[in-house]
């Protein structure tokens, strides 16, 4: 093809020489310049080496792909980017962390017992009373109680059923309590001592009965008792009781009487509806150290 385009390039120069008019040399200028031209190209493209007829086209994108991965062509890793001078590591200059400005806290501690606690606790392991420090007790509402214990047993001698959670103070004056008081009155009027107390409530988070405000109970400040055992098997019922059964009766009311003073509150049959079947002990801190029994 590109000798076939030169063959006629050089024709055409020899046409045009053999034209003699000037006139018409002229006319015909514009063609030879043409002619010439495609003739020179014709004879450089003869001369050049043949180009495939395809070509690959190069791949622009596998660098980025490569470099996107983390590799570069030859497997390499590229270098982490290190900071400018006067840039602080992980940022830019003057930019702050993302936990910058928070207040940073400690983590909250378990308060420790006061050493009226220690004491108190000394105490309870002085009278038998078996027990075991309770996880701290709160609530929304209101309910609290820093240092309660689960008490199984007021003494060596004396069960308490179910185990009760109370407080130290309270889990102390019922002991005592049952020592001095209600288990001597027992064996006089029963002839047998008392074994096992049976209580209805100890810490209980709630309001007192019909009211807003809370319940000592809310404090593991209170236990209510619903009935003793004796060692002879017998069970006393704490409830209201006919005539006929002159020693429970005899027993309650002593009970009763002499709970006014060791606890603050004191409430059971006759007191009011809610307290009709129990008598309710508590702690409650009243002005000039007063007493609420009826």
């Amino acid at each position: 093809m590109p000798h076939r385009i030169a063959s006629r390039g050089a024709n055409a120069i020899l046409f045009v020489m053999t034209i003699r008019s000037r006139s018409a040399f002229a006319a015909f200028s514009p063609l030879f310049i043409v002619l010439g031209l495609l003739a020179e190209a014709s004879f450089a493209l003869a001369q050049s080496p043949e180009l495939p007829a395809e070509m690959a086209a190069p791949d622009l994108l596998r660098p980025m792909a490569e470099e996107k991965a983390g590799k570069l062509d030859d497997g390499a890793t590229p270098p982490t980017p290190t900071a400018r001078p006067g840039e602080p590591e992980g940022g830019k200059a003057g930019e702050k962390p993302a936990d910058a400005g928070k207040e940073k806290t400690e983590p909250k501690t378990a308060a420790k017992p006061s050493d009226e606690e220690i004491a108190c606790r000394k105490r309870l392991s002085d009278l038998g009373v078996e027990f075991t420090p309770h996880p701290p007790l709160a609530d929304a509402s209101g309910c609290s109680a820093p240092f309660p214990l689960t008490v199984t047993a007021l003494s060596e001698k004396v069960e308490i059923r179910p185990e009760a959670v109370m407080n130290c103070r309270m889990a102390e004056a019922t002991a005592r309590f049952m020592r001095d008081v209600a288990s001597p009155e027992a064996e006089n009027i029963f002839g047998a001592p008392i074994v096992a107390l049976n209580h209805a409530s100890a810490y209980v988070c709630r309001s007192r009965n019909g009211q807003t405000k809370l319940s000592e109970h809310a404090f593991a400040n209170a236990l209510d008792w619903a009935s003793v055992e004796l060692a002879n098997g017998e069970v006393i019922t704490i409830a209201r009781q006919p005539l006929s059964e002159q020693k429970n009766s005899k027993f309650q009311s002593r009970i009763r009487r002499a709970a006014c003073g060791p606890f603050k509150t004191v409430l059971g049959p006759g007191s009011d509806a809610d307290h009709a079947d129990h008598f309710h002990f508590d702690l409650a801190q009243r002005r000039n150290g007063g007493t609420y029994c009826r």
